[in-house]
């Protein structure tokens, strides 16, 4: 039953995830679309690896599992990045800090912190990487990462920071907003933001609830993988990239031991972390007044398609 549960959350998730995307775009809350972007694919990845590879471990789709790897370093510190940009944009705004940057540059600046920097995480990720990746029956494609002193600060260093730096800025807002609760809707309004007090609830709820899930999943692995494996030291890129084509494949009962059970409680973690966030995302802004209006709206549209639809059929009897 758990097999298939995922993939169906993962489903359900992606769905809820982007019914609030009109609104944000209309809000040019880019730092909130970029979220909405990578807790999809994350999603969709792990969807496509549960169900490809349910029952097996062959490497039936060499090229899906190359991108699939790496997408799943874009998600991670995508969503680290994203949670990171909200939570420090709430934190100036509730400490009332004035900035001279305008919309353009803060445009450019959400874009650099919760696009471009997962795409160079994500390239310096190549550089710990032992082989191809690892097929993990149940689970699907999984990174190959050597442990090692790099490994340590760009796989798990990098984000863990980030994620923690993201926490502190969360409970720094969120200490600003008790101090001033009973006239923060004026403070909001002095600070030249268009957000209200329920929506800026919204979005530092979602921060801490999310990175009070996804930074002791990442804590976690980073410590297994401290106590159940050797790092060596990082002598050069030939000798970490050496036979980089392997592909080693891990058939379910080969993890049926103590060491394999921890490494499937924490990959289930990771997997449901994701999916968790997403909908937690839609449960915090997808029942707004704007969103609500925005599905009635939708179904307007739906209504009047079918309407058209029925007309024409009957037309052509």
């Amino acid at each position: 039953m758990s097999d298939v549960a995922l993939p169906i959350f993962n489903i359900i998730s992606v769905l809820l995830t982007i019914l609030p995307t009109p609104l944000h775009w209309r809000a040019r809350n880019f730092a909130i679309l970029l979220l909405i972007v990578w807790l999809t694919i994350g999603n969709l990845n792990t969807f496509i690896n549960r169900t490809v590879w349910m029952k097996r471990s062959a490497n039936v789709a060499p090229v899906w599992c190359d991108i699939s790897v790496k997408l799943m370093s874009l998600v991670t510190m995508g969503i680290i990045s994203a949670t990171f940009c909200i939570a420090q944009k709430l934190k100036a705004i509730a400490s009332m800090r004035r900035t001279n940057e305008g919309p353009r540059f803060q445009l450019i600046y959400e874009i650099c912190l919760c696009f471009v920097l997962p795409l160079v995480y994500t390239l310096l990720t190549f550089l710990s990487q032992g082989h191809r990746f690892n097929i993990i029956e149940g689970q699907g494609c999984s990174p190959a990462i050597f442990l090692s002193p790099i490994s340590i600060i760009i796989d798990y260093g990098i984000p863990l920071t980030l994620s923690l730096t993201s926490i502190i800025y969360s409970l720094i807002a969120l200490k600003h907003f008790l101090v001033h609760k009973h006239d923060f809707q004026a403070l909001l309004e002095k600070s030249g933001s268009a957000l209200s007090t329920k929506t800026f609830l919204r979005m530092i709820s979602f921060t801490l609830i999310d990175l009070f899930i996804s930074f002791p999943v990442l804590l976690t692995e980073f410590t297994l993988e401290l106590l159940y494996k050797k790092a060596g030291p990082y002598t050069s890129w030939d000798v970490i990239h050496h036979q980089f084509s392997r592909v080693v494949e891990y058939p379910a009962y080969v993890l049926d031991n103590s060491e394999g059970q921890k490494f499937n409680t924490v990959t289930e973690m990771s997997a449901w972390a994701v999916c968790t966030s997403g909908i937690i995302f839609f449960l915090l802004f997808g029942f707004s007044i704007d969103a609500r209006a925005d599905y009635v709206k939708v179904q307007q549209k739906l209504k009047s398609w079918v309407s058209r639809l029925k007309s024409q059929t009957n037309a052509q009897r």
